[in-house]
């Protein structure tokens, strides 16, 4: 992972909290990032939980959906039928991108919601795990975009092997966001999960070192504000 630091210093004096995202593929490793980092103390965001917060029964985003894809999009306990929309999706680009331009808005709406409450708490420091960053535009709320990267076969072998997916659904999700690479290419900073499970608890613990220490400095540069 690269050390720069380029862009805390760049943090507006006075902004209450660091805003920090990770990124990756489907099954890259963005959970476990997430689920390490919560165990040391430092407060987590999951938009994929936010995402499923966007579409509970009665929600504008649900109603928005239902009348653009049809009742056959929920359950019958009028939930939404995430496997339908997701085979929907991943098939046409053009409902993909109408999907989004529903749910977006709101799951941001959301994790800044979250993200004021944190603030609010007193912590200095915030991290979302946000799968869509870049392909959402979102980088620029951030003050750090990090990338968790593993090779497409490893994501693919993730996806399959650990979570059931089926090989041609495990190839869409894949196809349907940015490659690793090109994550990596965008985001500020780059883990990388491609050897062992001991390798990437290494990797992660210079991110977490990473972190702390930039909160410590944030702190620091809070004074010199004063």
């Amino acid at each position: 992972m690269e050390t720069e630091v380029s862009r805390l210093k760049n943090t507006e004096c006075g902004s209450p909290i660091i805003k920090i995202a990770i990124t990756g593929p489907p099954g890259s490793g963005k959970s476990v990032a997430g689920h390490f980092l919560e165990q040391l103390g430092l407060p987590i965001i999951d938009t994929d939980k936010l995402s499923r917060q966007a579409v509970e029964p009665g929600s504008a985003c649900l109603e928005r959906l239902q009348v653009f894809f049809g009742p056959g999009i929920l359950n019958a306990d009028q939930t939404l039928n995430r496997q339908m929309l997701m085979s929907a999706i991943l098939k046409d680009h053009s409902l993909r991108r109408q999907a989004e331009a529903i749910l977006h808005p709101e799951i941001f709406r959301l994790m800044k919601h979250e993200i004021d409450w944190v603030s609010s708490q007193g912590h200095k420091i915030v991290i979302a795990e946000v799968p869509l960053l870049f392909e959402a535009g979102w980088q620029e709320f951030f003050d750090v975009t990090i990338a968790i990267y593993a090779t497409h076969l490893k994501c693919y072998e993730h996806l399959v092997k650990k979570r059931g997916v089926s090989a041609k659904l495990a190839n869409a999700m894949l196809a349907a966001q940015l490659s690793g690479e090109e994550k990596a290419m965008l985001a500020d900073f780059v883990v990388n999960n491609t050897g062992t499970m001991a390798d990437f608890t290494k990797e992660l613990e210079r991110l977490a070192d990473f972190i702390i220490g930039s909160s410590i400095m944030y702190r620091k540069e809070q004074i010199l504000c004063l």
